[in-house]
């Protein structure tokens, strides 16, 4: 996108010999001295976002900040005065067929909906298996319902916010260390009564897919294929691998407005907070 990029990492010395065209630095302060970044990303291990956010601060940084999914590996109090400029890299707002599913219900009524993902772990990083990604430690933050936190914001960005919660999850198999690999969420949202998600690292044939159900319209999307099925009618949109995220960053740098914002960030926290408590009282919860 033509910026000059410096990577702040622990890892910087082995990096530098396998990548071109950026700048590497041991630490934020380290990659500060040349000067006051236009964008930060933050993209370390999720447990590690609060005390990279908190880094920033020291340095007196408070521009733009794109922080990856989830924002924290718990709840937590967020100045929002002090990052009114930090957003959260869900990128499939962008997607066209998401674009598209919003444009179909607006002015509808959405009466039920459901939004399933899955893939085996193993298969995200095919050179490193999932026990030795962070995705398979809890203590990193790891995790399905955080990892996969994608669809948690789908449903609050086409339905609005979660207003009730069930759910089971856990560990069902063997393919993470400790940290949990599988979900089934009911929710109530402010816009649609009746959403269920489905979630997990286990399915051998990946999948991410969307149902809406209104009183006129059926609305089936698949957005690894790029389709959408309205009624009957299939659309077909082509979708290449970076255009969302490309999107996302355009947003971000202009303000536009559609990137995930600090308050529906800290929702979706606490969306994951109620699941897992749901899960473990057998309860339902409200938000």
């Amino acid at each position: 996108m033509g910026f000059a990029v410096t990577v702040a990492s622990r890892r910087a010395a082995a990096l530098r010999d396998t990548a071109s065209g950026l700048s590497f630095a041991e630490t934020p302060h380290a990659a500060f001295l040349a000067g006051t970044p236009a964008l930060v990303v933050i993209a370390s291990e999720t447990a590690r976002h609060s005390a990279d956010l908190a880094e920033l601060a020291s340095l007196g940084y408070g521009g733009v900040v794109l922080a990856e999914k989830p924002l924290f590996a718990a709840p937590e109090a967020v100045d929002a005065d002090r990052w009114p400029n930090l957003r959260v890299a869900y990128q499939l707002r962008f997607h066209p067929v998401v674009r598209r599913i919003r444009s179909l219900i607006a002015g509808d009524k959405p009466l039920c909906a459901a939004l399933t993902v899955g893939q085996h772990l193993d298969q995200w990083r095919p050179e490193r298996p999932g026990h030795a990604a962070y995705s398979g430690n809890k203590a990193a933050g790891g995790g399905v319902l955080r990892d996969l936190s994608h669809e948690l914001d789908l449903a609050d960005h086409l339905f609005g916010p979660c207003r009730s919660i069930a759910a089971l999850g856990g560990r069902l198999g063997s393919v993470t260390v400790d940290s949990d690999d599988c979900w089934s969420i009911a929710a109530v949202h402010e816009h649609c009564p009746q959403v269920s998600l489905q979630m997990d690292y286990l399915d051998h044939i990946g999948r991410r897919a969307i149902r809406v159900i209104t009183a006129r319209q059926s609305i089936h999307a698949d957005l690894v294929a790029g389709e959408i099925t309205v009624n009957g009618l299939t659309e077909r949109f082509a979708v290449e691998r970076d255009a969302p995220i490309r999107a996302m960053y355009d947003d971000v740098l202009s303000g536009g407005g559609e990137a995930c914002a600090l308050p529906c960030a800290l929702r979706t926290m606490n969306v994951i907070d109620a699941a897992e408590r749901a899960s473990v009282g057998r309860i339902w919860i409200d938000l």
